[in-house]
Order: structure tokens, then C-alpha cells, then sequence
């Protein structure tokens, strides 16, 4: 499985997207390691229970409900416009997800450098999804229309 596509935007611009979401899960690992205030248990409890744990699960849900076809950027083989499981409530439940997991690490090590690349990384990955938008519409036409008066962008 090819798992790399075409990029969406400026390929610099959509792998400094990508690298934002790996440096904000990383402060989530690394957050011992980084000076901040001490956070509250309630807290870190409700983060965990409203954020992480539903995200990590949209996140892996919406990868095996992809399938085949799952890419970073735009598949240059055919495929299939995918509409069933989490697919029917959100066009996007993976970066639901990716932003959910950001948000998590963020309010678990909030610092500046985190908030600021969660910030970069949901901006790009907002014109990302646009572009993906303009791919699909010419791609699947009257069926993604249809899709799309059904379905939100995020939720």
C-alpha cells in the first residue's frame, strides 16, 4: 500500500503542517521535561477522559475505516469516496481527531511552543482540507455535493 500521495498545497508549507502535529504530540511525552505549571488532577482526569481517549479512538477508527485508502496528501490511484462509520457524521473524523489529541497535549503541557504549533498545524491543515475538498468535488462531482449537504466538514 502506497501510503504518500500528492501533496494538496506547497509541499514545504504541507510537511511544516504535518511536523507542527508530531512536535505538539511530542510535548504530550515530553511534558515532565518542560517547565510549566503544575496541572490541576481534575484537570488532566477530564482532559484524559473528554479529549485523549475519545480522540485516540476517532483517530484509529477512521484510519481502519479508511482502509486502502489512507494517504498522506491525495491518492493518484483510483479509490472510492468513503461515506459509512464515523464517515457519516464528520468528512474529516481523522483531523477531528489530530486536532482532539493536539488540544489534549496542550492543555496537559501548556506551554507556548505547544499552543503555537497546535495554532500552525490546524491552519495549514484548514487549507489542506480545502484543497482536498476541490480535489474530491472534481473527482466524485454530484455524489460529493450530495455528500457534503449530509455531512459537516468537521462535526
Amino acid at each position: 500500500m502506497k501510503i504518500f500521495g500528492t501533496t494538496t498545497i506547497n509541499p514545504i508549507v504541507f510537511y511544516t503542517g504535518k511536523l507542527a502535529f508530531v512536535g505538539n504530540f511530542a510535548f504530550a511525552f515530553l511534558g515532565g521535561y518542560v517547565n510549566t505549571p503544575e496541572p490541576n488532577f481534575w484537570l488532566l482526569l477530564a482532559n484524559l477522559i473528554i479529549l485523549f481517549i475519545p480522540g485516540l479512538f476517532i483517530f484509529v477508527t477512521s484510519i481502519l475505516q479508511l482502509g486502502e485508502s489512507l494517504r498522506v496528501g491525495l491518492p493518484e490511484e483510483e479509490t472510492s469516496l468513503k461515506t459509512h462509520g464515523l464517515y457519516k457524521y464528520s468528512r474529516n473524523p481523522i483531523y477531528v481527531s489530530v486536532y482532539m489529541l493536539g488540544l489534549a497535549s496542550c492543555i496537559y503541557v501548556p506551554h507556548w511552543l505547544n499552543i503555537a504549533l497546535l495554532v500552525l498545524a490546524v491552519t495549514i491543515h484548514h487549507f489542506i482540507i480545502k484543497a482536498e475538498e476541490k480535489f474530491l468535488l472534481a473527482k466524485f462531482k454530484e455524489q460529493w455535493v450530495r455528500y457534503c449537504k449530509r455531512v459537516r466538514r468537521y462535526l
